[in-house]
């Protein structure tokens, strides 16, 4: 299936990571080719660069915006308010946020999680440079990024819960330092901690286009830790659908669609 989309992918019976030289023995993996790696707020920073440069773009920072509606049956405007009373009207409306301003529809068809990672200091070269994701539940996964002229960082996260389900934070990150130690020996000081919440959907695919009930307004969200590639996405998707172009993503990641109806008990609980 994967080299029918095109991704080059392979089961490697024995395949070990360099550096991985503890005790705990997790041989074997589905390896991926060809993936790339970039750096979240240079990104960011870059977009932002761009859009500046636009005759007609105008970026207000620190506005909270309340409310996103439609006008009427008359009116194909969007109405935008924010904290502060203020009122933007324009044709179309994207709410690329973690929740979208609406009362249950897809927000019922979200699972809600808190996700935990810590910065571990290794000595540069001394593990491989990859993104690894074990099969456990809950999982983990490490990935690499710069530190200074001596060390990078293992970035080691996971240990999800479903959010409210836990009181006992500081376990979660003492399990994920457990675990980091037991498989990588080069382990040296952990510098950072923090957590989140993330968004499952429950057919466990993001929700990118036109939101439900609306012609003018579009969302996305349902990243589940995935909101880099899912952001790039959203930036090609929407910008056809609202320019009139087709896209072949359009169906998958369509925010109308039908949820499956073995899932409703799930989103009975969630609503």
């Amino acid at each position: 299936m994967m080299s029918k989309l095109g991704i080059r992918a392979s089961y490697q019976e024995g395949f070990a990571i360099r550096g991985w030289d503890g005790k705990v023995d997790q041989r074997d993996a589905l390896t991926y080719s060809g993936q790339a790696a970039f750096h979240p707020t240079k990104y960011v920073l870059g977009v932002l660069k761009w859009l500046a440069e636009q005759p007609k773009f105008k970026c207000y920072t620190n506005t909270r915006v309340m409310s996103v509606q439609e006008r009427g049956l008359l009116s194909k405007d969007v109405k935008i308010s924010t904290e502060d009373g203020h009122t933007i009207i324009c044709a179309n409306a994207v709410e690329a946020t973690c929740v979208p301003l609406q009362k249950l529809s897809v927000v019922a068809q979200m699972a809600f999680y808190r996700t935990y990672c810590i910065a571990v200091r290794v000595p540069k070269g001394t593990i491989e440079d990859c993104l690894l994701y074990d099969s456990a539940d809950p999982y983990r996964y490490v990935r690499q990024t710069a530190c200074d002229n001596k060390h990078n960082y293992l970035i080691v996260g996971g240990n999800d819960h479903k959010v409210g389900q836990e009181s006992d934070y500081s376990s979660r990150f003492t399990e994920l330092e457990t675990w980091v130690r037991a498989r990588f020996t080069k382990a040296g000081s952990v510098d950072y901690k923090w957590s989140g919440q993330i968004f499952e959907p429950i057919d466990y695919t993001a929700f990118i286009g036109k939101n439900q009930d609306q012609s003018n307004v579009y969302i996305c969200t349902g990243d589940f830790g995935n909101g880099l590639t899912h952001g790039v996405i959203a930036g090609k998707l929407i910008a056809d659908e609202i320019m009139g172009f087709e896209n072949e993503w359009s169906k998958i990641y369509n925010p109308k669609r039908i949820p499956p109806l073995s899932r409703l008990p799930e989103m009975a609980g969630h609503a």
